[in-house]
């Protein structure tokens, strides 16, 4: 049955769309109005992996974020992220390890394209704290951290140019210098999808 029903995750440019259904399968459309079809990609992934967010670069590259959740309930290690980026429309994923940076990142995770720049969170493995890290779209695997610790649980790059941080009921826009953050009220801060609170 092809049935996606509750759209978990989408992302589009002005030639193509993907979307993360709600049995988080992979579908793919040439544009508005074409029929999807879905991308059999689940065997590239492991069994425990989930598949999350998705961003579509100007360069037509597809990133993905996925979730590898222990496969012991009664574990009390943590989920882990990775990214991976698809040069194909989706149909093979390779995993961005940032092995051409000197920090040598883990647990990567990408939350918006800016400027023709990946606006991610990682770790080190000296420093076990979440750091916003960025990297080119043209080489993801060279990221280079940005800020200091970043303590909320997602990023939204603004309509203004501005790097937006989320934690419970709390929102904090990053300093134009890069290290600090500023805590803000919810008023006139964009949504998720861009457009602003009121």
């Amino acid at each position: 049955m092809f049935c996606r029903a509750t759209t978990y995750y989408q992302a589009a440019n002005k030639q193509h769309e993907y979307e993360i259904g709600h049995n988080g399968r992979l579908y793919y459309r040439s544009g508005a109005g074409e029929r999807w079809t879905e991308r059999r990609v689940r065997k590239q992934f492991s069994a425990n992996e989930y598949l999350g967010q998705l961003h579509v670069g100007s360069n037509g590259v597809v990133y993905l974020n996925t979730m590898i959740i222990p496969k012991d309930d009664n574990s009390n290690a943590p989920s882990v992220h990775k990214l991976y980026m698809s040069r194909d429309r989706g149909q093979r994923w390779e995993p961005i390890s940032g092995n051409a940076s000197k920090i040598k990142p883990v647990n990567l995770q990408m939350w918006a394209i800016r400027n023709n720049t990946l606006l991610m969170t990682c770790e080190t493995r000296q420093r076990n704290e979440k750091q916003l890290c960025e990297a080119l779209d043209s080489n993801p695997n060279r990221v280079v951290i940005t800020a200091a610790k970043v303590d909320s649980s997602s990023l939204v790059a603004g309509l203004d140019g501005a790097i937006y941080g989320y934690q419970q009921n709390e929102v904090k826009q990053l300093e134009p210098d890069g290290k600090s953050w500023r805590v803000l009220g919810l008023k006139g801060v964009p949504e998720s999808f861009g457009e602003l609170r009121k």
